[in-house]
């Protein structure tokens, strides 16, 4: 691509990827230490209920980011 990219992402969507890196960013901060006995679907639950979205949803999100800092590199 070129030096000067354009954003064609909607307002909403970029609101969603702020969000999508906020959820990224605690998941794996959560990682670094987690509680005792916590599993994954927990940790989702509890990410979840902040964002106001489910479990799945936020699985959703994290394989996404996964996916993409994976191809970023």
């Amino acid at each position: 691509m070129s030096i000067t990219e354009l954003d064609l992402r909607t307002p909403l969507q970029k609101q969603k990827d702020k969000r999508n890196e906020k959820i990224y960013q605690e998941y794996i901060k959560i990682l670094e230490n987690p509680p005792q006995n916590a599993t994954k679907w927990a940790i989702w639950r509890a990410i979840g209920e902040k964002y106001g979205l489910k479990a799945q949803g936020i699985r959703s999100i994290l394989h996404k980011m996964n996916s993409v800092q994976k191809y970023d590199t």
